[in-house]
């Protein structure tokens, strides 16, 4: 019996052990395994951390980046539109074209000299003839060059500042995470903002348009010991482009429609975006715009809400403006008259004694050829647009090119007036053709 009790113990022992392994590897492996579906989880709430971050700084800088924007591009745009001295011509044959004068209910001769007191830079504007998709100049060249390089200025003001500002977010944010048993190694911050704005025209189609992208990207390097070492990359993209083709002069004020197609990407992952009207603004600028002294600008300078919009679906809404005309002009032939007095630089009465000028620098031709050379001519402005869109709560900005054309006809064919021979519009592209039935 004696002899048996040493074999008992070491069965018991040997049992024992067997049973402690099991249970110590069951426990083991049991404790492994439980990371391995909560560690994606704990990486997850990381990254979705960082997209809360770029979408509150967005948000949070959206008022801050609009005023940076606006105030890089006024304090670097300049139109090429300045104003001359006052125009005196002379005519003494003028006094064999009559006009009736509908004030005072009587037939009038014309004086024998004009006098224009509001003159631009009409010779670095004008182009002799119907000029449609050959019309270039001086002028517009020059606005739109300086237009473009203002908007690319404006957009990298506002990528540094988000990029600034961001990274000092990402960094508050490490330091709250190495309160919580994480590591994020500052070398290992890594943030990249970058603001792209492109503006094109088409002049077979007469239309404009702009793309415009914000991408924001974060890099963080984190570690935490029971989850290790992992690199997190976060971006979002937002952006649109925006489309106009021709403006619609109506007795009440000039309409401008623009399609507007937005877009957001969150990490790959893009979708449509639905463009808010109630918090979509348009800017425009001119100083052809301030002559047109029947428009309820501020000198010139507008701000707009859409009056009208539609969504049409897979992003794109349709948004009009409305640029207001004074009640006191709503009839369109006073419009005319004051586009062909203070931009064409003639009389509406008097056409035939003072056709547009040949130049504002040099007296009216006496050949034969110069003098028909001027009685018709074209002339384009650059009328410069900023649209404002709010996605994910931040206002993006970029340009928009707009276009006030005229085609002025002092000689139409018999029988056809003067109010006949001026079309004017706005369109996208300053190549853009008139509409059919224009006077040539």
């Amino acid at each position: 019996m004696r002899g048996e009790m040493p074999v008992v113990v070491a069965l018991a022992l040997v049992l024992s052990l067997i049973l402690a392994t099991v249970y110590y590897s069951t426990s083991t492996l049991n404790y492994v395994s439980i990371p391995s579906g909560s560690e994606q989880a704990a990486w997850s709430v990381i990254g979705d951390e960082i997209d809360s971050i770029i979408l509150a700084t967005l948000a949070r800088l959206s008022g801050n980046a609009s005023s940076l924007f606006a105030s890089t591009f006024w304090g670097n745009y300049t139109e090429y539109f300045s104003y001359q001295s006052s125009l005196v011509r002379f005519n003494s044959s003028a006094r064999y074209e009559w006009y009736y004068d509908p004030v005072s209910d009587r037939i009038l001769s014309c004086p024998t000299s004009m006098r224009w007191d509001v003159v631009y830079n009409y010779d670095d504007y004008v182009c002799y003839g119907l000029c449609q998709s050959n019309y270039t100049s001086r002028g517009f060249n020059q606005s739109f060059t300086r237009f473009y390089n203002a908007v690319n200025l404006s957009a990298q003001s506002v990528s540094a500042l988000l990029a600034s500002s961001l990274y000092s977010t990402v960094r508050n944010w490490a330091g709250l995470m190495n309160t919580l048993g994480y590591t994020v190694y500052p070398s290992g911050i890594i943030v990249n903002a970058s603001y792209a704005a492109t503006i094109a025209s088409n002049s077979t189609t007469g239309s404009s348009y702009s793309r415009v992208a914000l991408r924001v990207n974060v890099t963080v390097d984190v570690y935490n010991p029971y989850l290790g070492y992992k690199r997190i990359t976060r971006w979002l993209e937002i952006g649109y482009t925006a489309v106009f083709q021709q403006g619609y002069w109506k007795y009440d004020g000039l309409y401008i429609p623009v399609y507007v197609t937005a877009y957001v990407n969150f990490n790959g992952a893009p979708s449509s975006y639905i463009v808010n009207p109630n918090s979509t603004r348009l800017t425009v600028y001119s100083g052809s715009l301030a002559l047109m002294n029947f428009t309820q600008t501020n000198k010139g300078n507008i701000t707009m809400a859409p009056v009208a919009a539609y969504y049409y679906g897979n992003g794109t809404t349709y948004l009009v403006f409305r640029i207001p005309i004074s009640p006191s002009y709503y009839w369109p032939w006073l419009q005319e008259k004051v586009v062909w007095s203070n931009l064409v630089l003639s009389s509406a009465d008097c056409d035939d004694s003072y056709p547009p000028p040949y130049s504002t620098s040099l007296p009216d031709p006496k050949q034969p050829a110069l003098d028909m050379s001027r009685r018709k001519v074209t002339v384009a402005f650059l009328w410069a647009g900023l649209l404002g869109v709010e996605i994910y709560g931040f206002n993006l900005l970029t340009g928009l090119k707009l276009v006030f054309k005229y085609y002025a006809n002092t000689i139409p064919p018999s029988g056809d007036d003067w109010v006949d021979s001026l079309p004017f519009d706005l369109f996208g592209d300053e190549r853009a053709s008139f509409p059919p039935g224009t006077v040539v």
